[in-house]
């Protein structure tokens, strides 16, 4: 993208729904609604009605990993560029469309073909939402979704849902999924049920994004924010062992008492934090190092975080695990992060930080330097001491790229990225990062 992105901290990176979805009056993007048997295969339109014209359009879909398996990703004839995630196993998975001039397209965007698990049974939603970026920072009709005159599309989103049902030996209420919790065909509004924004009074929990190269070790944080009070938290971190080693896991100094699994080689990873009274912290809750394999392929892995299902995957949150100190439930919400695994370094390129300056105004030089010529673009990203993203910008990458960011507070480190393209995101350097 070609233009400035400034944005506050974000809470949810990838499972929040944008605020447009009550405008009903303009572009809807909809998810639909099938039905299949345990053990089947369903596929699900992705469409697009009320069309005015866009020349860009970003989506991402988010389904429930535990029970579906997307297996097939088909682009409908829109007449546009299209560009999807690079590993099939993204979820949420994202879809770009790109034209030159305004497209008048209405229909089928695409088709999404799913597998059933056959230990499945009940309604389990399809989300879609703004394409969010690959660090959880873009802004829907800013930098995806707008026209040929750069004008927000102002799209709605409207959740679909597969039904599944289940062989009959196993009844909805012998399943320790609690699905009566996640339904949305009660109702509309019932859709967004997994949406941090829709549980405002409670505390999230979220894994951060993160990028490196083949071979690269990285560092994942896990954090919480909008607690009022625990007296026990309990989760797990799942993520692709075939592609990442988990190496080691530390808890930030909490307050609380920290245990974890026994074996570092436990997928998923759980924690729990205990306190005799009700503990307030805020912020990094642990941080977890991955090593990404020689072999692996290039592609965005996801990062899971729950709650902990216990060593027999019979705990309940809120009951078992993840209560205040008179036993009521956290409510907590849940985001993904991911990593980012690009090919190993092309030769010759490489980026420095220097003359950074600090003093109200944050301000620096990123240099970019090649044997060949300089494309892509190149991102600047501020965080805080927790590791919080609190802003970005972006620019054409060239060979001295002038960044300055005002109205920053609290910034702890800055980091530089150098894609070949915003819809490819392959890195074209080693990331270079300063601590302020």
């Amino acid at each position: 993208m070609k233009r400035t992105i400034s944005i506050g901290v974000i809470c949810a990176i990838l499972l929040s729904v944008c605020g447009f979805s009550v405008n009903a009056a303009g572009m809807t993007v909809s998810a639909g609604n099938e039905s299949c048997a345990a053990g089947g295969s369903v596929s699900i339109p992705i469409t697009l009605a009320g069309n005015t014209g866009f020349a860009n359009l970003g989506i991402e879909v988010e389904y429930d990993s535990s029970v579906l398996t997307l297996k097939n990703v088909t682009a409908g004839d829109t007449g546009a560029t299209y560009t999807a995630a690079q590993s099939i196993t993204a979820n949420p998975y994202n879809m770009g469309w790109d034209s030159t001039s305004d497209n008048s397209f209405n229909g089928t965007l695409a088709t999404l073909e799913f597998d059933v698990s056959d230990t499945a049974s009940g309604n389990y939603p399809i989300q879609i939402s703004y394409y969010k970026g690959r660090d959880g920072s873009y802004e829907d009709g800013s930098d995806v979704n707008y026209d040929e005159n750069f004008s927000p599309l102002g799209l709605s989103y409207k959740n679909g849902s597969i039904t599944v049902s289940g062989s009959p030996t196993a009844s909805p209420t012998a399943s320790p999924t609690t699905e009566p919790t996640i339904m949305p065909t009660a109702s509309p509004t019932a859709e967004p049920t997994t949406e941090p924004t829709a549980k405002p009074s409670g505390a999230i929990i979220k894994a951060g994004a993160v990028s490196g190269f083949v071979g690269d070790t990285v560092a994942v944080p896990i954090t919480l924010t909008s607690n009022t009070g625990f007296a026990n938290l309990g989760i797990e971190v799942g993520y692709d062992s075939s592609v990442m080693t988990l190496k080691k896991a530390e808890s930030a100094q909490t307050g609380a008492t920290y245990t974890a699994a026994q074996s570092i080689t436990a997928n998923p990873y759980n924690m729990g934090w205990d306190s005799t009274s009700n503990n307030t912290y805020n912020g990094t809750l642990a941080t977890l190092e991955f090593e990404i394999a020689g072999d692996a392929t290039s592609g965005i892995y996801p990062i899971t975080v729950s709650y902990y299902k216990g060593r027999d995957g019979n705990y309940s949150d809120g009951t078992d695990v993840n209560y205040d100190e008179n036993f009521a439930p956290l409510n907590l919400s849940y985001v993904a992060g991911y990593v980012t695994i690009s090919d190993t370094e092309a030769s010759g390129k490489s980026i420095s930080i220097s003359n950074v300056q600090n003093d109200g105004i944050l301000s620096f030089n990123a240099t970019l330097k090649s044997d060949e010529s300089i494309t892509g673009v190149a991102i600047a990203a501020v965080y805080d001491a927790d590791g919080t993203l609190i802003a970005v910008k972006q620019y054409t990458a060239s060979s001295e790229i002038a960044f300055s960011f005002s109205d920053i507070q609290n910034a702890a480190m800055v980091k530089v990225f150098w894609w070949g393209s915003m819809n490819g995101m392959s890195s074209q350097a080693y990331s270079e990062k300063i601590t302020l």
